[in-house]
């Protein structure tokens, strides 16, 4: 369930979403080029690179992932809010690429505050917890800088284009040498330009996905989103899912466009 934010907070929260799950035990998390904050309500869960499972924190940062992560659970219950890509550094103070392709806790972040957050977010009916969530962004909030109006408009501008976008067309339009741009973005967003065009080009073919119909064959639907043919789109998106778009069609329960049981 996706639930939209104050319009107060409308330059840090994307909405927030509400997941709960009983019936997998393994699913596949990919970034939508969004960082997020999570809020564990029900059992533990452990997140793995391939490389052994972490269990995670009753809440968490989690911010730009470049490929995929496995997530184990015996019942998923979450309350997420989804950020803007820029809003990690607004609220924590850190640069992004602090939390690139990581899961921090948040009273690792902000201390006890983040103890008192978890605290009331767990013991509140779900309007209450997004009430305590809300006056806590409120609270974090400061003063936007010029850097980070600029990056907003240049990730907007890069979702406005669906991800298809070069970077010497971005130095082109904006007034950013490539070596800035490089610079700003992984402050700012915690990845490089490039990357996080490729994320939002991948968001892009998803959301075509939600609407297929089967008339056309998914190569041509991967060349009207900016993949080349139908090797580039495999390639980049079995990179980025760990999946085929024909696997990643066929799953049905999808609690998300970049989170489903596998």
């Amino acid at each position: 369930m996706q639930i939209p934010c104050s319009p107060l907070l409308s330059n840090i929260v994307k909405h927030y979403l509400v997941i709960e799950s009983s019936e997998h035990l393994l699913y596949r998390f990919f970034s939508d080029g969004n960082p997020g904050i999570a809020f564990r309500l029900g059992d533990p869960i452990y997140i793995s690179d391939g490389s052994g499972g972490q269990a995670q924190p009753s809440s968490f940062v989690y911010g730009q992932i470049s490929n995929y992560l496995n997530l184990q659970a015996s019942s998923v219950k979450m309350l997420i809010a989804v950020l803007h890509p820029a809003a990690l550094t607004k609220i924590f103070r850190i640069p992004a690429n602090e939390i690139k392709n990581k899961t921090v806790a948040l009273q690792e972040l902000i201390g006890s505050k983040g103890r008192i957050l978890e605290d009331r977010i767990t013991n509140k009916s779900l309007k209450d917890a997004i009430n305590c969530l809300e006056h806590f962004f409120i609270g974090q909030q400061s003063s936007s800088e010029p850097s980070e109006k600029f990056m907003n408009k240049l990730s907007e501008y890069i979702n406005f284009n669906s991800g298809k976008v070069s970077v010497s067309q971005l130095t082109n339009i904006f007034p950013i040498s490539e070596r800035q741009l490089e610079r700003k973005f992984k402050e700012y967003i915690g990845i490089s330009p490039k990357c996080f065009a490729d994320t939002i080009k991948l968001q892009s073919f998803l959301k075509s996905l939600q609407k297929y119909d089967g008339k056309k064959n998914l190569s041509q639907l991967g060349y009207e989103c900016g993949y080349y043919d139908q090797a580039h789109l495999n390639t980049r998106f079995k990179q980025k899912t760990g999946l085929s778009p024909s696997q990643y069609l066929s799953i049905k329960d999808k609690l998300s466009i970049n989170l489903l049981p596998v």
